[in-house]
């Protein structure tokens, strides 16, 4: 057994750990962490038939060691998935998405013996005992596979990018919620799945013979396994249970009766908010920010003002959108800004560092405090204190 099988095996193992502890762990999205857990278990599956298949040990006769291979076409849709449940409130499996793993279903009846891959490639018990011939084939068989991670990749990108433009209307803190590390992975797979599509390619023309390609493709594999469990472990739940319920009623309004408001070229049409009442919620709204200073509180949500001014979210979102032309993310980190500048000016003789001051004024960490200061301040805030000296 060489050193890649070892390390193959070693990586698929802690997949498999990896896998069973996102599966079983009781906070976070628990459908979300299930098909995480179920991408874990086929990726470590198919990183041992890939080691074993490669190098030319018998673990088990040819042809069911190559069809777990196939557990690739997996990778793509439970991505595509895991995206969905991470960022719909009401997403839920069922059966019409099993039609995402047809292509896997297929290529595994193709890989029975007298079919087209099993006549192929089923015979075998290694990739070393494949004749010449016929390994240039295996790059055209393994295209559909970069062909499918790419295409749910690119799909499950413009999901993120959709929910990091929504979740502005809702949280005054993105931390942890914004998926910026899923969204770098999906990028990463997409693109190494565009490239080793090429690559197949290009050997299967004969016009390029990459022999390590079983190395990074093991090397990616163990890399993927590693970023992505260890980073859904940590992957708390966006969106509460009782998040499409959080706010109440206008008063003589019979809950969940009226519907939200209609955006449309930029402007709010049909939400039922005469201007008269977007004045008294403004009004109401400023009041409390200026008295309660509910900005504070560093986990703040649109729901949580709404039921402090006896409104929906959504209307709260209409006023706050049109009178200070922000979304609430903007609008609530605008008022912690000005909150540390008063807490900046109040402390010439520095008893608090920079830390305590983002803290004190809402702020979840350091880095959020320092790219919304310097956004709307033109400085940092080291720089600003430091002008306050002089």
């Amino acid at each position: 057994m060489d050193w890649l099988t070892w390390f193959a095996n070693l990586g698929a193992a802690q997949g498999l750990i990896l896998a069973l502890a996102i599966a079983t762990v009781p906070y976070g999205n628990r459908l979300a962490n299930r098909i995480l857990a179920a991408f874990l278990l086929a990726e470590s599956l198919r990183l041992i038939s890939l080691s074993y298949y490669y190098s030319g040990e018998r673990l088990m006769p040819g042809m069911p060691i190559y069809m777990l291979q196939h557990l690739s076409l997996t990778f793509g849709p439970l991505l595509y998935l895991y995206v969905h449940a991470l960022v719909d409130k009401g997403f839920a499996l069922k059966p019409v998405y099993l039609w995402h793993f047809t292509p896997m279903l297929v290529a595994v009846f193709l890989s029975f013996p007298g079919l087209m891959i099993g006549e192929l490639f089923g015979q075998y018990d290694s990739y070393s005992d494949v004749p010449s011939e016929l390994k240039s084939r295996i790059s055209f068989v393994t295209l559909p596979v970069d062909i499918s991670l790419a295409t749910y990749s690119a799909i499950a990108l413009r999901y993120i990018q959709r929910h990091q433009v929504s979740i502005r209307s809702e949280f005054s803190n993105l931390e942890n919620i914004d998926l910026r590390w899923l969204k770098w992975l999906l990028w990463l797979c997409m693109i190494s799945a565009i490239v080793a599509g090429l690559f197949e390619l290009l050997q299967g023309l004969h016009v390029l013979d990459f022999g390590r390609r079983v190395v990074a493709a093991a090397v990616a594999s163990v890399a993927i396994i590693y970023y992505i469990g260890l980073m859904g472990l940590r992957q708390p739940r966006i969106f509460d249970l009782d998040s499409q319920t959080a706010t109440v009623s206008e008063p003589g309004e019979e809950s969940g009766a009226a519907p939200g408001p209609e955006k449309e070229g930029g402007k709010y049409l049909k939400s039922g908010l005469r201007d008269e009442e977007v004045e008294r919620l403004w009004e109401k709204l400023t009041a409390l920010m200026e008295e309660d200073k509910p900005y504070l509180e560093p986990g703040l949500k649109i729901g949580d003002l709404a039921r402090r001014v006896g409104s929906r979210a959504d209307y709260l979102s209409q006023v706050i959108n049109t009178k200070s032309r922000m979304n609430f993310y903007e609008f609530i980190n605008k008022f912690r800004v000005d909150e540390a500048c008063l807490l900046l000016e109040a402390d010439l003789n520095r008893r608090h560092n920079i830390a305590d001051i983002a803290q004190d004024a809402g702020f979840s960490s350091i880095n959020v405090f320092n790219r919304h200061f310097k956004r709307l301040r033109n400085t940092t805030p080291s720089a600003y204190r430091k002008n306050l000296s002089a």
